[in-house]
């Protein structure tokens, strides 16, 4: 607004998980971000999400292996996050080296697991009550998929209680 008072030209670009994007918006304060344009990215196509990481990697006077780029472009499975985080590993995997290898690609691959889970998952995760993230950590070591009842009856009596009638965090 000041800087529109002033004559000046003034533009602000953000991107983030919806789910974020939501949380900021309900913010007091925001409510000119609250009339701003909001597209949302969806999936990237193969090509799309090819073009995505090689052209950064050539535009820097870098090259990246086909093998490699297959192998990020497949575990990046369309996801933009996925495709920055995956790039972004692979490239510092030997950021001094002329070419990014598959071997570079698949320890970005195997960073990007963890990076993804902890980074999209955690904010959510951490918010719920015990007894929610009990559940869910029972789900997740389980055979999926799992019946409510089967993981109910494989937890602990007392995790059963605590899952039921527990409701603090």
């Amino acid at each position: 607004m000041l800087a529109n008072r002033r004559g000046r030209e003034l533009a602000f670009v953000g991107a983030g998980i919806p789910r974020d994007v939501d949380e900021l918006l309900l913010e007091r304060g925001s409510t000119y971000l609250q009339r701003a344009f909001q597209p949302t990215l969806g999936l990237l196509t193969a090509t799309e999400t090819r073009d995505a990481l090689r052209l950064p990697i050539d535009d820097a006077g870098r090259s990246i292996e086909p093998d490699a780029l297959t192998h990020l472009v497949e575990n990046a499975q369309g996801y933009p996050y996925a495709v920055q985080l995956l790039g972004q590993q692979a490239w510092l995997s030997n950021p001094s080296a002329k070419a990014i290898t598959l071997t570079d690609a698949q320890a970005a691959t195997n960073l990007n697991v963890e990076g993804v889970g902890y980074q999209l998952h955690h904010p959510t995760i951490s918010k719920l009550p015990r007894n929610q993230r009990a559940y869910l950590a029972a789900v997740a070591k389980g055979p999926q998929p799992t019946r409510t009842r089967d993981i109910i009856q494989s937890l602990a009596e007392t995790e059963r209680l605590r899952i039921l009638f527990d409701t603090t965090t």
